[in-house]
């Protein structure tokens, strides 16, 4: 592993913040300020415990094998591939590790159980195919996991996860189910994430529905909804046979009211002469916010338009030209959402952040100096910051971009 010295280090937030007062313009005429990047810390790929494996032996990528979470400062990465959990600080110095130890070497950088001395610990656990992971106030851990073949009826069930909790310590305290602790295994979970008041959101998708999961501290069931595609809510002006609706993804509330559930609804063509729909033109997206208490959707945004195929003629030539969409990655305290897509032809990121509380967006140009990385990662901090793990033929950057600074008048 590659550390950046500290002093470096405040070099380039200095001048991450400077870099805030400098504007650009599109082609548009939209004003964006410019994000630099910082790469905090550099991962090696190998076994060692400070080390991600992205290709494992049989050259199978899982698809969530790499997960981030940013918590306070510190890097929290799951590594599923090889079963283990590491946190890092913001100066690249392994924390504290969970690993499976038939799966990974014994740490030799950090004291192991029993130890009770040392602050860089690391935890033994007999993780399955751990992936996505949350951290509380406390530093308290969570990690999705799968339930061991075997080890219950519902190992060969399409409900085969769980959610582990650690405590602030470290040690494994018990597990979380649909019903609660010790409850039955979830469908397959898309994300979990908490809440200010440290409640535990697990998000699951089926074939038919997006559920969510509301726990408390002590692991009771708090809420429970279901959205399918038969009860969502249209756009103005268009009727149910005159498009196709998807859900796209649902994401939680940091403030703990509720969650935002994204729709993209494909508009059909129209024929003139016959009146009937057919071929898709467009597609327009729009995210409502669910309140949990209320039981109903309160507000909503719309992103802009976008259309699905524009033709071009060059030198006699069909050329199509395809819009990017945004990706929905997450929200801040404050109903404040946030969405990424790639700049065309370029490798830096278009970042919108929309407060819908206030009903006001803004736009952001993020350095992203790397050409095609082999994979890409993103989560909103609790406090705001966007961080990210990039993954190249190198290695693993995990990087972040102050958002926050701009936010919330806050900074490192």
């Amino acid at each position: 592993m590659k550390n950046i010295g500290i002093v470096f280090l405040y070099i380039k937030r200095f001048f991450v913040l400077l870099s805030f007062v400098f504007l650009f313009f599109s082609c548009s005429g939209e004003a964006f300020v410019r994000l630099s990047i910082e790469r905090t810390i550099s991962l090696d790929f190998g076994r060692f415990e400070d080390e991600i494996v992205f290709f494992p032996i049989d050259g199978k990528v899982l698809e969530k094998d790499l997960n981030i979470f940013l918590r306070n400062g510190r890097f929290f990465i799951s590594n599923a591939s090889v079963a283990k959990v590491m946190e890092f600080s913001s100066y690249g110095e392994l924390l504290r590790l969970w690993y499976n130890p038939g799966v990974n070497p014994l740490p030799v950088s950090v004291a192991t159980e029993g130890d009770t001395v040392s602050t860089r610990k690391a935890f033994s656990h007999g993780f399955v195919q751990n992936e996505s992971i949350a951290v509380t106030s406390s530093m308290s851990l969570y990690v999705e996991d799968y339930v061991a073949s075997g080890y219950s009826d519902f190992s060969n069930s399409s409900n085969n996860q769980v959610v582990l909790r650690f405590d602030s310590s470290g040690t494994f305290k018990d597990y979380i189910g649909r019903e609660g602790v010790a409850g039955s295994p979830f469908p397959y979970i898309v994300s979990i994430n908490v809440t200010v008041n440290d409640e535990l959101v697990v998000i699951c998708r089926q074939l038919y529905s997006w559920d969510v999961y509301v726990f408390t501290v002590d692991g009771s069931l708090e809420y429970f909804k279901s959205f399918s595609l038969s009860s969502l809510p249209l756009p103005d002006g268009y009727s149910p046979d005159s498009l196709t609706p998807s859900i796209d993804t649902v994401v939680s509330d940091f403030d703990g009211n509720g969650v935002y559930v994204k729709y993209d609804y494909f508009i059909k063509d129209k024929d003139t002469d016959t009146g009937s729909f057919s071929g898709l033109s467009k597609y327009i997206s729009r995210v409502y916010f669910y309140d949990f208490k209320d039981k109903k959707y309160l507000t909503y945004m719309e992103l802009p338009e976008i259309n699905l195929q524009k033709e071009q003629r060059a030198f006699a030539r069909s050329i199509a030209d395809f819009t990017v969409p945004y990706d929905f990655i997450g929200a801040a305290s404050g109903n404040k959402l946030f969405f990424v897509r790639k700049q065309s032809e370029k490798d830096d990121l278009e970042l919108l952040i929309y407060d819908l509380k206030k009903e006001l967006q803004k736009k952001f140009i993020l350095d992203m100096p790397y050409s095609d990385p082999l994979y890409v990662s993103y989560t909103v901090s609790p406090e705001g910051i966007l961080g990210a793990i990039i993954v190249t033929n190198d290695g693993a950057d995990l990087v972040w971009w102050r958002t926050d600074s701009i936010l919330y008048g806050k900074g490192q």
